[in-house]
């Protein structure tokens, strides 16, 4: 396995592992108890590591593809 990949798996398990955490906050009193805009930020945030998270799956795919 090239480096290049192996940083991109431990890019992406490294990413992953944050955003179980994120989404396992949301289900929490401390998140719930912050204020509306901090909710949101954390919500946006979500979302952009779900959509970093699905790149680096593709770009993980497509590196099979050019050795």
């Amino acid at each position: 396995m090239s480096t290049f990949l192996s940083r991109l798996l431990e890019e992406k398990r490294s990413l992953d592992e944050k955003l179980e955490k994120l989404i396992a906050f949301f289900a929490t009193d401390t998140y719930h108890s912050l204020p509306d805009m901090d909710q949101l930020l954390l919500q946006e945030q979500c979302r952009t590591m779900v959509v970093y998270t699905t790149l680096l799956g593709e770009r993980i795919k497509r590196s099979g593809e050019h050795e």
